[in-house]
């Protein structure tokens, strides 16, 4: 092998392996934005589900006519 062929299949291999790591950094940077916009996704879907749920804290008004009409029935 000639010192030139030499140097350019070192070369060759330097190239190939800079396109590597060039690879791994975008891979790495797209599994990092392609999680933060799961959780995201996700937690907006938990907001949407938990604003439609029914709220425990009021009262049903059905319950409340009957402890009302109860005491002025007894008497």
């Amino acid at each position: 092998m000639t010192p030139q062929t030499a140097m350019t299949v070192e070369l060759a291999y330097w190239l190939l392996f800079e396109a590597v790591i060039v690879a791994t950094s975008f891979a790495l940077r797209w599994l990092a934005f392609w999680g933060r916009d799961r959780r995201q996704q996700a937690q907006q879907a938990r907001q949407r589900q938990s604003s439609h749920a029914p709220i425990s804290g009021l009262a049903n008004p059905l319950q409340d006519d009957r402890a009302t009409a109860l005491p002025s029935a007894a008497d």
